[in-house]
């Protein structure tokens, strides 16, 4: 999870589906925000990436998160009444980083503490759960506990959705 990935804004809205609900410049936007929040956390935009067209299905939707919701990963409230929704894109960004920050990350880095508690999941200690990739599949009860994820989201990744 954790390293700087080198790729650029570009690289990853390519890998988005020309059926997307949002403007090309909206994905780059977010794209963008994506390599920016993922390289101050130190985690790897890639999978951040991936998992964000994995739970969007390629940002075509679909599924119980709408586009409107801005809701990224699929952060769902804890009482199970439905998902967060966040005001604009970057929000959104800021939130799904946010949240893998708080699973991958020891602590959250002092100076980003008021963008980790953005995270509305955010918990008083971090998990800090997942090192690498092949951790977001092992059915703990602080993360996924879908067979199969990792890979999913590596097949994201490496096929397209």
């Amino acid at each position: 999870m954790g390293g700087v990935w080198p790729g650029t804004a570009e690289e990853l809205t390519r890998r988005v589906p020309a059926a997307a609900q949002y403007r090309p410049s909206t994905v780059k936007s977010m794209a963008e925000a994506y390599l920016l929040w993922a390289g101050r956390f130190g985690l790897d935009t890639r999978v951040l990436w991936a998992q964000m067209l994995l739970e969007t299905n390629g940002l075509r939707f679909g599924g119980e998160v709408a586009p409107a919701l801005w809701n990224f990963c699929g952060l769902r409230r804890p009482d199970g009444s439905g998902f967060y929704s966040f005001d604009t894109p970057l929000d959104g960004v800021i939130a799904h980083v946010a949240h893998m920050a708080v699973h991958a990350l020891p602590a959250c880095p002092a100076e980003w503490t008021n963008y980790c508690v953005s995270d509305p999941k955010h918990p008083a200690k971090h998990w800090n759960d997942v090192k690498v990739i092949g951790d977001l599949e092992k059915g703990s009860t602080a993360w996924c506990p879908t067979p199969g994820y990792a890979a999913r989201i590596c097949r994201v990744w490496n096929d397209g959705v």
